[in-house]
């Protein structure tokens, strides 16, 4: 790569915000700042990549890819927004790239790395009583701007003021630790390229991706073949079929903090979702006029969900309908007084009439039936959770044991 490109020590989004890796025996407790920005895990597989991956993977790890994508698409939202900003402050002059790979000494001296347990407060002003602009976390880099009274002001990421001088390595130190902070990813240039066992193209494969694929580096000393983690597994891409980049962290706004905090929230609850388990109990025997009922709420309250959606609806009726705090049939559960929206703006009316026309022919009107027949034949893909409601109305209101499902959220 060319000097002063990608293979400088540049802000790269793609591993500062991607640092979420939803694993199978991951909590959905509330992740801290630091979680977020020290995870570890950089496998990043976007939107796009999808696709040309499932062949080659279990369902448990397809899971895990849908999971990680969600929370992806909403950290990297957040990302890019910051990472155009900051190029204003540190990447518009060519005298502001460091390369440290060419051996420029010189690069060291205005660098810092912080060394703290877990992060520093960044002051406007060089006094611990000063105005909090953000935080810089261990092992986040930074520029020297100038050194005062113990006090360092810095540039990192965003953000622009002063730290206690004793946070900071600098200098000789940062020349001889710097490689333990930064990370080296691989990026697909191409669709459909393999990742390989061995580095031969006879090798097994492990996996298929697709362009922008980001996959953690572990060894590129082979100039024809690169090493990567994905999934918790060991691979190995040609280097025709990719982009090194050398990725860092860097400090972080209060602005930026207070929407990776609802980022992370977010991606809990997506995370909660992709982590439930669908279950088969006794089944559940109604007559028809119930079942007609049922049928039609499911569609008014779900008919533009996806089936796993609608599926979640029916058992939230079917829930109530078998719990002592609610009405014992169907019909008192679903017409209960200020539950269900459409038992009293005219559209479970609407959806009845067009039941009993013989109407219900749609995809939606197909899998709002299906969904209810599998609810009743014991199908539950929402525990025993007795609420839902649209997501963003309830997204900050703090239910516990909430999740997601498409545009719901269910508690």
């Amino acid at each position: 790569m060319n000097k002063g490109s990608s293979n400088s020590l540049l802000i790269c989004i793609s591993v500062l915000f991607v640092s979420f890796y939803i694993g199978a025996t991951s909590t959905s407790e509330d992740m801290s700042m630091e979680d977020i920005l020290n995870y570890g895990a950089v496998e990043y597989v976007a939107e796009s990549n999808l696709d040309g991956i499932y062949a080659t993977l279990t369902a448990e790890e397809s899971n895990i890819i849908q999971a990680e994508q969600t929370v992806v698409s909403t950290m990297e939202t957040v990302a890019e927004a910051y990472y155009k900003e900051s190029q204003g402050n540190i990447q518009d002059s060519e005298e502001g790239q460091v390369n440290i790979e060419d051996g420029d000494d010189s690069a060291f001296a205005s660098m810092a790395i912080a060394k703290v347990s877990s992060y520093v407060n960044i002051t406007e002003t060089a006094s611990k009583d000063g105005t909090v602009v953000g935080k810089l976390y261990n092992g986040s880099f930074a520029t020297v701007v100038s050194e005062e009274n113990n006090w360092t002001k810095i540039r990192s990421g965003v953000v622009t003021g002063y730290v206690p001088s004793s946070s900071l390595i600098t200098g000789e130190e940062v020349k001889n630790t710097y490689k333990n902070y930064i990370t080296y990813m691989a990026e697909a240039t191409v669709n459909s390229l393999n990742i390989r066992s061995e580095k031969s193209t006879s090798a097994s494969k492990i996996a298929t991706i697709n362009k922008g694929t980001k996959l953690e580096v572990i060894d590129k000393s082979d100039p024809k073949w690169v090493q990567v983690s994905f999934l918790n597994k060991k691979g190995y891409i040609s280097t025709d079929y990719v982009k090194i980049e050398l990725s860092y962290k860097y400090a972080i706004s209060v602005k930026e903090e207070g929407e990776l905090q609802k980022a992370a929230a977010a991606a809990k609850l997506t995370q909660a979702a992709t982590s439930l388990t669908t279950t088969y109990g006794s089944k559940t025997t109604i007559n028809s006029a119930d079942m007609r009922l049922l049928v039609c709420l499911v569609f008014c309250e779900s008919g533009s969900e996806p089936y796993a959606g609608k599926l979640a609806v029916a058992n939230v009726v079917l829930n109530r309908y078998h719990s002592s705090k609610y009405p014992n049939t169907i019909k008192a559960v679903i017409y209960q007084s200020g539950q269900f929206s459409p038992t009293w703006n005219g559209m479970l009316n609407k959806r009845l009439a067009t039941y009993d026309s013989g109407g219900f022919t749609s995809k939606n009107h197909l899998e709002s039936i299906q969904a209810v027949k599998d609810a009743l034949d014991g199908k539950n893909n929402i525990g025993s959770r007795l609420y839902f409601n649209g997501y963003n109305y309830e997204k900050n209101r703090g239910h516990k044991n909430a999740v997601r499902i498409s545009n719901h959220l269910f508690w």
